[in-house]
């Protein structure tokens, strides 16, 4: 679902925060019900509902529960965005002039260290 190019030279934090922004958006759109809109099903499972003749009563709350459970899983493994954040120091396209690189990502290798310098208990 989440389409980063893990061979490409480049990989940039911003694309992979917009990815995964826009899967939580499309499995939202597709597979939940909300106050103001009905879900698509998206176009594979609208089109075997069709094929089968099948209502999407038939099958709504599981799919609803399943994408749920799927956007908290994202949300709970991306929810740290500072954490997120702080790996833009290592995109070079992120580099400042040379005259600013004295001090460049200081702030950001701290949150690491503090960040990765502490065990973590399992979710």
């Amino acid at each position: 679902m989440i389409n980063i190019k893990l061979y490409s030279d480049h990989i940039s934090i911003l694309e992979i925060k917009i990815q995964i922004t826009t899967v939580i958006q499309t499995i939202t759109e597709n597979f939940i019900e909300t106050e103001n809109f009905l879900p698509t099903w998206g176009y594979h499972l609208h089109t075997y509902l069709q094929t089968n003749n099948l209502t999407s009563e038939n099958i709504s709350v599981f799919i609803q529960q399943f994408a749920s459970a799927k956007i908290e899983k994202l949300n709970r493994r991306f929810s740290n965005h500072e954490i997120l954040n702080t790996f833009c120091i290592f995109d070079s396209q992120n580099l400042p002039e040379k005259d600013s690189l004295s001090d460049y990502g200081n702030n950001e290798i701290n949150i690491l260290a503090k960040y990765y310098g502490v065990e973590k208990t399992s979710m």
